[in-house]
């Protein structure tokens, strides 16, 4: 079963409309933009996050300001078509919080939240990483690497549809608008 489904009408109109709308809680800005890379990757469409203005041709560049000024975030999603035509399914979804040194101007991973719905490794770790799962990157080695499930439990109920995937990254957002930024702000204060 292939989750995460959409048809390509859907995924051209409505999903860059969505992806703006629940990263709002986060933005410095009253809106985030949101385009199609030019070109395919890895067979699929990528649909990235960004302030207004593309810097660097790779998605993976693409940042928008956060409600602090030393946080950068990234967002992105890879679609594939699927073997029905004009239907397309999620093959990834990434979320990635960059802490930024304003002397030295260099960004390092604070923490990232992934959905990687029709991940295929074996159990368990795929069930981990099927829906929304975290990475704290600040750490130091191996635990970078460790996925921190945010659906555990409920899991296949996430991933079974567009509008359930996009409700649970919206409450994720907006708890990382909360209890990242607002407590990098409170320090600031």
């Amino acid at each position: 079963m292939t989750f995460v489904v959409i048809d390509e009408d859907e995924l051209v109109r409505e999903r860059p409309k969505a992806i703006r709308r629940f990263l709002v809680p986060l933005a410095m800005k009253r809106a985030v933009a949101c385009a199609s890379a030019k070109t395919l990757v890895e067979g699929g469409r990528v649909f990235a996050a960004h302030d207004g203005q593309i810097t660097g041709k790779e998605y993976r560049d693409w940042r928008f300001t956060s409600k602090h000024r030393n946080i950068l975030c990234q967002y992105f999603e890879l679609w594939k078509q699927t073997d029905i035509q004009r239907k397309w399914f999620l093959d990834r979804a990434y979320l990635t919080l960059f802490l930024t040194d304003r002397i030295s101007r260099k960004s390092r991973e604070l923490l990232s939240v992934h959905s990687d719905p029709n991940n295929s490794d074996p159990g368990p770790v795929q069930m981990f990483k099927k829906g929304p799962h975290l990475h704290v990157k600040f750490l130091e080695e191996p635990l970078p690497h460790a996925h921190f499930p945010m659906s555990m439990g409920y899991v296949d109920k996430v991933v079974h549809s567009a509008p359930e995937l996009t409700r649970v990254l919206e409450e994720i957002v907006s708890l990382l608008s909360m209890e990242v930024i607002g407590r990098f702000e409170d320090v600031n204060k």
